[in-house]
């Protein structure tokens, strides 16, 4: 099963984190306010949480895509 997260709060980093644990889910993509990361070989779901703690953001991390948000347009 591959699973794509949206949003890396409490609720989405525990899901994710016991779907890949208990369910042996790949988590294939996280998405967050600010952009988002894939990786088709799956997610290290504590890394991601490491570094979202240290930096306030996913992206930054290592993966083979990091996309950030792209800014909303003026009216």
């Amino acid at each position: 099963m591959t699973v794509a997260v949206q949003g890396f709060g409490n609720v989405g980093f525990h899901a994710a984190k016991f779907l890949s644990e208990n369910d042996g889910a790949k988590i294939v993509c996280i998405v967050e306010r600010d952009g988002y990361l894939r990786n088709d070989k799956g997610l290290d779901v504590a890394a991601v949480k490491s570094h979202q703690l240290e930096t306030g953001s996913i992206l930054g991390l290592s993966a083979p895509t990091a996309i950030p948000t792209a800014p909303a347009a003026s009216k």
